[in-house]
This record gives structure tokens, C-alpha cells and sequence, in this order.
């Protein structure tokens, strides 16, 4: 399938609020007469920074993304991620510019530090960009000291993936209000909650919400063969999430509610992240009795064949996270879900709708949500799933994301331009 038939054009239409914030009209329908604007005959170079040696969750999907979207027919992007990083294997497997550079997180590391910034440097000498776009602390500051060490001038945009409050320091104040061209937030919620109190307030911010690919992300037949291979019975309920095994997504929440439920329901518990994290799961199921119920499916860089296993999908996270491209994928897959209400996942389940919301770190509340879902007679569960689909439809389809990001591009380059 084709890049543009995967990832049509259509373009949505933005409100703008004031000179550098804006945010997606969702009450406008796209129009398809709309195609992204070209710069001019040169397509500006973007070079793309993730800091994370492993895997990078959902930053490495927002990068993947971009990479993949109709941006690509217009901007030419190069990444710069750690040798053998997730976010750098996906350039190269895309055929995109890539470029091995470590982002050490500490200036307490000075010489790593140092080292990075003269790499960082060797690497926008070769590729040439006239755009920088960070997507973490780390490489963020990396970026910021190169180009300050020799007078680079390539904008800067920072995307903040997770919800951490902007300390309000002469550092920062430079770092992300002076030295940054623009901030991005993937929610409302994300800004507003890394903006309160006493934290820094940026004025050069815009909100460009996550989506996801509805075509590559779409209701389909349980896979059999991996449905047999992890011997799961027919009928049987599988509560399930591919959003990660991090402490803050909070698995064990849904773990301890099962362990109360156990005698009474049948059901089993699928669960996909990193290995020593699968591990202390592995043993926590057996110290609540449910070894026979819980499922460890390891990482996997395509999570829809598992997803398809699952009647219920969960995300329970009780910080840092914003929106969770995860609990959209499955949305959009027709899995209803089980979502707390921390920061932006209040804004995908509608209670009794599409999924169930529930407090963050509440154990009583998952319980409740997994009764219901457990009492659903099959073809309730199947309308939930298909409301499930239909939320993602109408709300968080690639389309957007793109759109906002070629409006981020388009006014940071154009504010460059001579």
C-alpha cells in the first residue's frame, strides 16, 4: 500500500488562539481539496533527536509517525538517536537518514557531555538541518549546548512527550523560552499540568494531539495460531494492554482487583512490555495466585496480532503519561478500555460507552470496571467495541497530527526565513 493512500492528505483546518499557540479545530471536517503547503523547491531537512537507548514507547511512535506521513513528501528528515536505539533502527528500516549519537542526561557526565555535543555537532555538519526537532530532555539540551559551542542557528522545536511540571529556573527560562523556537504539548491536559503553579509558564507553545493510523490500526479476526500457542480458551474473557510495563502504567492495579475476582470469573490477564519488567510481573501473579491467568507476551514492535486476542484492553496510569498512542491503537482496533483518568486518557473513554474510566491508583475502581466488563453479554461487549472504533474515528485519526505538525514546521521555518 502506498504512503498516500495509507496516509491521505486531507488536511484539517486550525483556530488559531494567538501568534504562537494554536490548537486542531476538531469540529471541522477535512477538507480534500486541502493539500500541505510546500516551502519552496528545497524541502527543508528536519533532524529528529530521541534520546532513549532501548525502546523510547510512545516517543518513538509519534517519530515513527512523522516519518511515515505525508510530511515526508515535503520536508527531507534525518534521525539522530544511541546506536542499536529502537528510534534509530525504525529511520533506518524506513530508509531515513540515520545517525548514532548518545544524549548522556547529566552534566554531572561532562566528559560524555562533551563528547556528545562535538558527535551532535559532526552530525548536523553532515546533514545539514534547518530544523531541529527534539523529543526529550536529554537530547534537547545536547542540541542546546552544540549549538550554542559553535554558533549554530537551526530553530529548535521540543516536543514534551510526558507530564513533568517545567522548573521555573534561569535555565529553563533560557532553555525552553529563549533558546527553543517553539514547545509542543500531545494534549491540552499535558500543558496545562506541566505549566501549574509554580512552574514555568511558556507562551511559545502549540497542542498537537496524538493520533493514529486508522487504516494500519483497525478491528480485526483473533489470530488463531497465537491464540492457540498461548493456550487460550474460547470464550474466556482476556483482559489485555500493549501500552508498556513502566511502573506508572500501574498493571498491578488490574492485577491486585483480579485477584479478587479469580473464583468467581473466568477470564486471563495479557500483558506486552520489556523483559525485566515482565519478569517482576511474572512473579507478582504468583504471589497473588495468578499464575494460571496471567499472560506475559514479551515486546513486540508489531502489537496488533496480540491485540486482536484482547476482549478488554487497560491502561492505568497514575503519572507522566499524557494521551497514550497505546490506548488509541486499541480504540481504534474496536477494543473497548479501561482507563484511568489521569491527564489526557480522560479524553478517550466515554463511561459506558466505549470502556470504563476509573481513578487513578484505585483498586475498588478496577474491580468495578472488570465486573462490568466481565457481566457484558457477548453482543454488548461487540457494540462496545464498535463504539470503541467509532470514538477513534471521529477523534484522533493521523490526519490531524500531521496537519499540526506541518503547521509547527511551517511557522518556525518561515519565522527563519530571511
Amino acid at each position: 500500500m502506498s504512503r498516500q493512500k495509507r496516509f491521505p492528505t486531507n488536511a484539517f483546518t486550525l483556530r488559531r488562539r494567538r501568534a504562537t499557540t494554536f490548537t486542531l479545530d476538531s469540529q471541522r471536517p477535512p477538507d480534500p481539496d486541502t493539500r500541505f503547503p510546500v516551502l519552496s523547491t528545497h524541502h527543508p531537512r528536519i533532524l529528529l533527536t530521541n534520546f532513549h537507548p532501548n525502546g523510547g514507547g510512545g516517543h518513538v511512535t509519534f517519530i515513527r509517525s512523522i516519518l511515515q506521513s505525508p510530511l515526508a513528501l515535503h520536508y527531507q528528515f534525518g534521525v539522530a538517536s544511541p546506536p542499536g536505539s529502537l528510534a534509530l533502527k525504525t529511520a533506518q528500516d524506513l530508509g531515513i537518514p540515520a545517525f548514532p549519537c548518545w544524549f548522556p542526561g547529566s552534566l554531572r557526565e561532562i566528559p560524555d557531555v562533551l563528547r556528545a555535543v562535538s558527535a551532535f555537532g559532526a552530525i548536523c555538519g553532515d546533514f545539514r538541518p534547518d530544523l531541529i526537532h527534539c523529543n526529550g530532555g536529554r537530547d534537547h539540551s545536547i542540541v542546546l549546548y552544540r549549538r550554542w559551542w559553535d554558533n549554530g542557528d537551526e530553530p529548535v522545536v521540543r516536543t514534551h512527550h510526558a507530564i513533568r511540571q517545567l522548573p521555573n529556573t534561569p535555565y529553563h527560562q533560557w532553555l525552553l523560552t529563549r533558546a527553543t523556537a517553539l514547545n509542543t504539548f500531545v494534549c491540552h491536559s499535558a500543558h496545562s499540568l506541566s505549566t501549574a503553579g509554580k512552574a514555568l509558564k511558556v507562551q511559545n507553545y502549540a497542542v498537537v494531539e496524538n493520533g493514529v493510523d486508522l487504516a494500519h490500526f483497525a478491528p480485526i479476526s483473533p489470530d488463531q495460531d497465537l491464540q492457540r500457542q498461548l493456550g487460550l480458551e474460547p470464550g474466556v474473557r482476556v483482559f489485555g494492554s500493549c501500552a508498556g510495563l513502566g511502573s506508572y502504567k500501574r498493571v498491578d492495579l488490574l492485577m491486585r482487583a483480579a485477584s479478587r475476582l479469580r473464583e468467581k470469573y473466568p477470564f486471563r490477564i495479557l500483558a506486552l512490555g520489556g523483559e525485566a519488567a515482565g519478569r517482576e510481573y511474572i512473579a507478582l501473579a504468583k504471589s497473588l495466585g495468578l499464575e494460571d491467568r496471567f499472560i506475559y507476551g514479551g515486546f513486540q514492535t508489531d502489537v496488533r496480532p496480540w491485540c486482536s486476542l484482547f476482549d478488554v484492553g487497560f491502561i492505568l496510569s497514575d503519572r507522566i503519561e499524557t494521551i497514550s498512542f497505546a490506548a488509541r491503537e486499541m480504540l481504534a482496533m474496536g477494543i473497548p478500555l479501561i482507563s484511568s483518568t489521569y491527564a489526557g486518557l480522560v479524553e478517550n473513554v466515554e463511561d459506558g460507552y466505549n470502556g470504563w474510566r476509573v481513578r487513578p491508583g484505585s483498586v475498588d475502581d478496577v474491580e468495578e470496571a472488570m465486573v462490568r466488563m466481565l457481566e457484558l453479554n457477548p453482543e454488548e461487549l461487540r457494540v462496545m467495541g464498535a463504539n470503541a472504533r467509532a470514538k477513534a474515528q471521529r477523534s484522533f485519526g493521523i490526519d490531524r497530527q500531521t496537519e499540526g505538525m506541518d503547521q509547527v514546521y511551517t511557522q518556525v521555518l518561515r519565522k527563519r526565513a530571511p
